[in-house]
């Protein structure tokens, strides 16, 4: 008999339990999804949450939170952050209100942007516990920041979600509504594409009617979401719409309609287990009875409100929000604490660099202004120098007595003008100080030559005198085949005896001679003091400041430019 009863428990323990799985949904398991990647197990749980699979996305997006966030992109950050704003929203109607403030906050520290929708969600859990200017701040912030960075379908939830709730009983300003409003209606053509926009849009100019007192103007905006929007409307949304018609028609004094819409409002909340909402439902109906002068009827809803209130809120729960909010705040402290102490290292760390930067800068400013002033004074020796030996050799020069007989050499005389320009066109240009025809050291080739001494005093005669005058040795051009031609030989004896008897090569001749021109008219301020080098170069016969530059800074050990400088200030000095 035993063994009988025994038998039939096991079999019915066993019916039970079969009938029980059968006909409970099988929830998404976690090692099927524990492969996925952050991308892939965040689309999954969203689309559970679109179809109001409340368990799997739960599970899935719980997933994807509790993922690593340290070194991940912006892109990973911002599907953390939505995916906390959704179990925020699943624990919210699941009464679990503590967990639900907490995801709120943690996505708002992820996404830390000004329009992210999560401002919404605290904004509704706020006004769930009546908190209306804390929920109409989030809101008015959330809407202008949106409509700031262009997010028109961001703006157009933030004035649905402040039309559809009565902050002004709160004690906000109805000027400070309508200023956002107004913000709302002035947006492009563009933003009437988003999805949200239409019911925005209607609601406000509902709003904007009722400001005008055409009340019935305002139900007809209403309602013409209703008939536009009918099915794509969720029951929360048509719940909102239902309670905003029954105060529009309070306003117009007109009860019965507005208690039907009460009672439609009311039917919606208690079908679907909204209770959060049947609590508000009752608040506005104890409202809208009290303004009708039905003591009765207003005190039977507040009755309702404070039971279901009691269901919904426990005493303990306000202070631990109060304690969630409390530790929330401080731990944004505490970051931005830290953040300041890097950003102050970081500040240390920068003048640290720029005062050694400096001090570098410094140093080598002074090294520099120092080599600048030795330099400058070193100049300025070998400018007077050089002032002091031309100046003596035109003195030399002067004190010597020209005695002219038959059998001297008139340069004039023999040089035919005409001829001499013909024959410049192929002369050959002047050279650099490096490039010589022949050398000083090469005397040992002239061994052979027949020049006797009274030819050898007459080329040198005649070169003295050739380079005495600048009309010919600075003509451009002027090579040994033409001062061999004034002198009356050939280039073989004349360079013989530039080389001998000078201790020179013709081409270093040549360019000593220009230089000494040069230099008495850089000197030659009053006179020459407005050209420029270029100008002064060009009429010496050279061709290329570049080489004349170099071959002057080695006679004289500056540069032209130099020279000039100093030339002119040396004039400037009062004598």
């Amino acid at each position: 008999m035993r063994l009988t009863w025994f038998l039939i428990f096991i079999v019915g323990w066993w019916f039970s339990a079969f009938c029980s799985n059968r006909h409970q949904p099988t929830p998404v398991t976690y090692v099927k999804y524990e492969s996925h990647t952050l991308e892939q197990l965040y689309k999954k749980g969203m689309n559970f949450f679109q179809s109001e699979k409340t368990d799997s996305a739960i599970l899935l997006l719980t997933m994807v939170v509790q993922r690593d966030t340290v070194g991940i992109d912006d892109n990973s950050r911002a599907m953390m952050a939505k995916a906390r704003n959704a179990l925020g929203m699943l624990n919210f109607n699941k009464a679990n209100y503590l967990v639900a403030y907490t995801h709120f906050l943690e996505s708002i520290q992820l996404d830390n942007s000004p329009y992210s929708t999560t401002y919404l969600s605290l904004a509704s859990f706020y006004l769930h516990y009546g908190d209306k200017i804390r929920a109409f701040e989030h809101l008015k912030n959330f809407t202008r920041n949106a409509i700031k960075y262009n997010h028109y379908n961001e703006a157009s939830l933030g004035i649905a979600n402040i039309l559809s709730n009565n902050f002004i009983e709160a004690g906000i300003p109805r000027d400070t509504i309508t200023a956002v409003i107004k913000q709302f209606l002035s947006l492009p053509p563009a933003a009437g594409k988003e999805k949200a926009y239409p019911l925005a849009h209607h609601l406000a100019q509902g709003w904007m009617l009722f400001l005008e007192n055409d009340h019935l103007g305002a139900i007809d905006e209403t309602k013409k979401i209703i008939a536009e929007l009918d099915k794509s409307i969720k029951q929360r949304t048509r719940h909102a719409l239902f309670l905003i018609i029954a105060h529009q028609y309070k306003c117009a004094a007109m009860k019965d309609s507005s208690l039907r819409y009460i009672k439609l409002a009311e039917d919606i909340a208690r079908n679907n287990d909204y209770k959060d909402l049947l609590s508000k439902t009752y608040s506005d109906a104890e409202e809208i009875y009290n303004y009708f002068q039905d003591s009765i009827m207003g005190d039977t809803y507040h009755r309702k409100m404070l039971e279901i209130n009691h269901l919904l809120y426990h005493p303990q729960e306000l202070g631990k929000l109060s304690d969630i909010n409390m530790f929330y705040e401080a731990n944004k402290f505490e970051r931005r604490i830290e953040i300041l102490n890097v950003q102050h290292k970081m500040r240390k760390k920068m003048l640290w660099t720029a005062g050694g930067a400096l001090i570098v800068v410094i140093i080598f400013l002074i090294i520099v202004i120092r080599q600048n002033r030795v330099l400058e004074a070193k100049n300025k020796v070998l400018f007077a120098k050089y002032v002091s030996d031309v100046k003596e050799e035109e003195k030399n020069s002067l004190n010597v007595k020209k005695i002219e007989n038959d059998g001297n050499i008139d340069v004039r005389q023999r040089m035919n003008v005409e001829t001499m320009k013909s024959k410049c066109d192929s002369l050959t240009p002047d050279s650099s100080y490096n490039d010589y025809n022949e050398s000083k050291d090469d005397a040992a080739k002239y061994g052979s030559s027949n020049i006797t001494d009274a030819s050898r005093l007459s080329i040198r005669k005649c070169i003295e005198d050739v380079f005495k005058d600048e009309d010919i040795f600075c003509r451009e051009g002027f090579s040994l085949n033409e001062l061999s031609n004034l002198c009356n030989s050939n280039s073989r004896y004349v360079s013989q005896v530039i080389n001998e008897d000078l201790g020179t090569t013709f081409y270093q001749l040549l360019n000593s001679e220009r230089v000494k021109v040069a230099c008495k008219r850089f000197m030659d301020v009053e006179t020459y003091g407005s050209h420029t080098v270029e100008s002064i170069i060009s009429d010496l016969g050279c061709k290329s400041r570049s080489t004349f530059s170099k071959t002057f800074k080695r006679i004289t050990g500056l540069s032209p430019s130099e020279f000039q400088r100093m030339a002119r200030n040396s004039a400037q000095k009062p004598s």
